[in-house]
């Protein structure tokens, strides 16, 4: 499906008491990563620092490690597309994502149940996780939560997603709960 991406920055040099000129500083598709031909993501932009910067040329995504959600000290904009049938593994990181729906269907995974830390369900129809669907137009707010990504229907299914660091879910008893993926075993 792909995406493009537009990126506005400064003229270097501008006259005293006038607006700078805009330019277009990138206007074309993005790298992509592909996970197994079912998964595609797409760096669109970091940020560093906050508040960040506007100064300068340099594409803050070409630096960027396509593997790295959380930026810990910005935010990451990211593009991800779905194919059918295919999965996200659950996983949980330590942030706020704010995932907007662009294209198709997906199934948002998450535990009904309180779950043992060392028994995370990695089959996506476990009777102890829920699906929610979420639909082009709709918004999901992830807030440290443990999630996975299933697309039941038929077409492919695209999202943007701007995730900022956040501190540590902690249990009632003040135990940090544990960020990273699990292993998926079947669909």
């Amino acid at each position: 499906m792909g995406m493009k991406r537009i990126v506005t920055g400064h003229a270097t040099t501008c006259t005293p008491g006038k607006e700078p000129v805009v330019k277009i500083l990138i206007n074309g598709e993005p790298e992509y990563t592909s996970y197994a031909n079912t998964v595609q993501i797409a760096q669109v932009w970091q940020t560093h620092g906050m508040p960040t910067h506007v100064q300068g040329e340099k594409d803050e995504a070409k630096e960027a490690n396509p593997n790295a959600i959380v930026v810990q000290d910005g935010s990451n904009l990211r593009w991800g597309e779905l194919q059918p049938g295919a999965f996200v593994a659950m996983h949980r990181t330590s942030s706020v994502d704010y995932n907007i729906m662009t294209h198709g269907t997906i199934a948002l995974v998450t535990p009904k149940e309180e779950l043992d830390p060392n028994d995370i369900p990695t089959d996506l129809n476990d009777p102890r996780l829920e699906h929610t669907l979420a639909s082009q137009g709709d918004v999901i707010v992830q807030r440290g939560t443990l999630h996975g990504w299933l697309n039941k229907g038929d077409v492919p299914a695209a999202w943007v997603s701007v995730i900022v660091p956040a501190e540590s879910y902690k249990t009632a008893e003040g135990d940090t709960v544990k960020d990273g993926f699990w292993a998926k075993k079947s669909a």
